[in-house]
């Protein structure tokens, strides 16, 4: 088993220098190599500690695209941190514009990985929580890149953090912990909520229109954890 994670970790990093060398081209520094490949191995750390916990007999087929969608969060996660780096306009406006391109990619992908665990009937507990956790990880990558870029307001972080908040709750409150059942209505204002974030970043967009799909995306994911907050506490006796 070791052995089979130490080669998809593997592959995951020239998956990830590959794309690294293609995007950055003449501007990847060592410093960027060396961010990146901290923060490729600390995550790869996390996901394939919990798939050891989860006594899973192998990577499935849909997890190895969410782990190649996580490495593409990673890439845009670069470019963010370092694009104000780039002194000329029309470089720094290149990568702007290639942004959204590589968000679309990733909400691509992150379709095409539930079509497959649901077609290849691979399906497992682990996979939907890896599932979940990377989209996660874009909606933050999402909203890092519109606070540092577009100099949206904070509050924006709600999105990505809702989910982390809700689990802090649950150590309060012991009837947070029972299981919601599955939701359509969750799986797409997820997903909605991403496209809307990505369509800030088109250049096109006004700083009006942004702030209000930004102030919708908000209320949208208030809405859906309020609405399954009062179905836990409606649900809390017959749950326990």
């Amino acid at each position: 088993m070791r052995t089979i994670i130490f080669n998809y970790i593997l592959f995951g990093y020239l998956y990830l220098a590959l794309i690294s060398f293609i995007f950055f081209q003449g501007f990847l520094t060592f410093t960027i190599l060396l961010q990146n490949t901290l923060f490729f191995l600390f995550i790869s750390f996390i996901i394939f500690s919990f798939f050891i916990k989860s006594h899973e007999k192998f990577f499935t087929y849909a997890s190895i695209v969410t782990y190649c969608r996580v490495i593409i969060n990673i890439l845009i996660l670069s470019i963010i941190i370092h694009i104000n780096e780039f002194n000329l306009i029309n470089i720094k406006n290149n990568y702007i514009n290639v942004l959204p391109v590589l968000f679309f990619i990733s909400l691509i992908l992150d379709g095409l990985d539930g079509y497959l665990a649901r077609f290849l009937n691979q399906t497992s507990k682990f996979g939907a929580r890896f599932d979940l956790e990377a989209d996660t990880f874009l909606l933050l990558v999402l909203s890092l890149s519109l606070y540092i870029n577009m100099n949206v307001n904070p509050s924006i972080f709600l999105i990505p953090l809702y989910r982390y908040i809700f689990f802090i709750f649950q150590i309060k409150f012991k009837w947070l912990e029972s299981s919601l059942p599955k939701s359509i209505r969750r799986s797409f204002i997820c997903f909605f909520v991403t496209f809307l974030l990505i369509i800030c970043h088109l250049p096109s967009l006004t700083t009006y229109l942004m702030g209000a799909l930004i102030n919708f995306s908000i209320l949208l994911i208030t809405f859906s954890f309020l609405k399954d907050i009062i179905w836990l506490y409606r649900n809390k006796y017959s749950c326990n």
